[in-house]
Formats: structure tokens, sequence, C-alpha cells
């Protein structure tokens, strides 16, 4: 049956994306589940729950999204948080959610940053551990919100972050529109300028000639990559992964990263979420999946 809001989005990326967060959901429950009275799974760009997309005759053909997929996780979280920002599609989210019985859901209406760091403001990590989910629409994500993630001490983090708008909105030359500049500020809760831009001095050859500077960016995906870890790890105190899924397009170009990042410091929980997260992607990339390193 199509559904009541239609909602396309995605590309070949999506079930690859989906395939490795929903291993690592069903890893989590099974080895947390007990420990805590409560277990979570925060998801805060979700839509209306499914997406459509064309097949490869042009037909629509409409398959559950990041949200109804985890309530199939088995064992179950014992609590779900949806965000969506549009009232219509939560309204739509809310009746997909109502045909799985036997989950406790809340859908929140607003934006994701406000509503999400709103949300942890009351998370006890004393009973609590969960997964966060961000698979934002382009540079939606906020690093205060990021901050609060991490602050929380007790919560993992699957983070799609959107590779390919941040490098557009940083030219090979310097000049970054005021706009652009803000919205990386944003993302990375500081100027990324002095990590990539390097600026150059043309000598003058004659007495009259005046001496030029030029700003150029440095460096391409690695650098990029590398950055975009290391600036994680300065807030997350457990573990982020050097190691990101890279889904491309049909051009080959990266388009996202898929980061995993633990806000969790305690030393066993650390060392279970590398072993896991590392097992994890290695057999993605065996099954095909670009998995790469950013460490440095």
């Amino acid at each position: 049956m199509a559904p009541d809001v239609e909602h396309r989005f995605g590309g070949p990326w999506t079930d690859e994306k989906l395939q490795v967060v929903l291993t690592y959901l069903g890893f989590y429950t099974t080895a947390l589940g007990k420990r805590f009275p409560r277990i979570a799974y925060i998801d805060a760009f979700a839509g209306t729950g499914s997406r459509e997309f064309e097949d490869e005759d042009g037909a629509t053909q409409s398959s559950d999204g990041s949200a109804l997929r985890a309530l199939d996780i088995e064992p179950p979280f014992n609590d779900y948080l949806f965000i969506e920002k549009d009232s219509i599609k939560a309204a739509e989210l809310r009746r997909n959610l109502a045909s799985r019985s036997g989950r406790i859901a809340h859908v929140i209406v607003g934006d994701a940053n406000e509503k999400l760091v709103e949300f942890l403001r009351t998370w006890d990590p004393r009973s609590s551990r969960g997964v966060v989910f961000l698979d934002p629409f382009a540079m939606s994500v906020n690093w205060s919100t990021l901050e609060a993630i991490a602050q929380t001490r007790s919560l993992d983090l699957w983070f799609l972050f959107p590779f390919n708008a941040v490098a557009r909105t940083m030219p090979k030359r310097g000049d970054i529109p005021k706009e652009w500049l803000g919205k990386l500020i944003a993302i990375f809760g500081e100027d990324p300028r002095p990590n990539f831009y390097e600026t150059t001095s043309r000598h003058a050859l004659f007495p009259d000639e005046v001496e030029e500077e030029e700003t150029f960016r440095r460096g391409g995906t690695k650098i990029l990559g590398a950055y975009i870890v290391n600036r994680f790890k300065t807030i997350f105190k457990g573990f982020v992964s050097d190691q990101a899924l890279v889904l491309r397009n049909s051009r080959n170009s990266p388009m996202f990263l898929l980061m995993f990042c633990s806000a969790n410091p305690n030393d066993k929980a650390v060392a279970l979420a590398k072993k896991v997260v590392k097992d994890i992607l290695k057999r993605h990339g065996k099954g095909g999946g670009d998995v790469q390193g950013f460490g440095n």
C-alpha cells in the first residue's frame, strides 16, 4: 500500500548505511538490554518511517526506513524516541508506528537540534544507555548538539556526516562566502579554514609590480576525513572510530561518511565498542562497502 505522505530520499547508499547501523543495534540490545533499566534508541531525523524510491524500471517502490526497521531489532530497545521537524511527516510516522505493536515509541515534532538537546537535559546516565542515529538533511546538525550527546558519557552515536555538502562549501580558493562559513562553524564548532588553507605570495619580478597573495585549499578526501575524526575526538571521550563507511554516488564521488562515536569513557565499554565497530565495518567492507581509515 502506498503511504499517505510520500517521502522520497536517499540513493544506493541508503541500504548500506542501514545494514551497518542495524547490525550494531542488534549487538547493543543483546549486550546491554538486561544491564540497565532504560535502553533507548533515538532517531533525530526520523521522517515518516518509510521511504519511496524508483527501481531500475522506473517504478515507485516503498520500503521501511531507519525508524521502523529499528523497531524490529531483537531483543528490542525498551524506549524509542523519534524527532521529526515536519508535522505532516510526523503524523504519518505515528500512523506507521501504530502498526508495530509492543513497542514504546515517542514522536516529538520540532527542530532536531533543539529537541534532542532538550531531551538530553533529562537523561540519567546512571540508569540509562542508548544509541543516537543522526541522518540529517545536508549540514543540519550543530556542534552544540554533538557536545550535548558527548556530555552524557553514556550514549553511542552513528552519524551520517554530510561530507559532500561540507566539501562544497570549501572551494579550492579561500574565498568562502559568509553564509557558507557560518554553516561550517556551526557544524564544526570552530572556523576550519586554518586547517585547510594556505596563503602563498608571488614575489614581484619588477620594481613597479605589486606583490600578490593567493589562498588555496590543500588536500582532498583524506585530509577532510581526518579533520572530521580528530575534531570529534575533542569532545567524545570514549571512542571515535578512525574508520568510516564512505558512501558514494554514481560518479564515485564521496557523498557521506557513516561515522561512529561513543561518549562512554569506561575502559571495558571502549574496548568492546572498538572491537564490535571494527568487526562490523570489516565485514561490510568484505561485502563490497567502501570502508576507509582517516586516522593520523
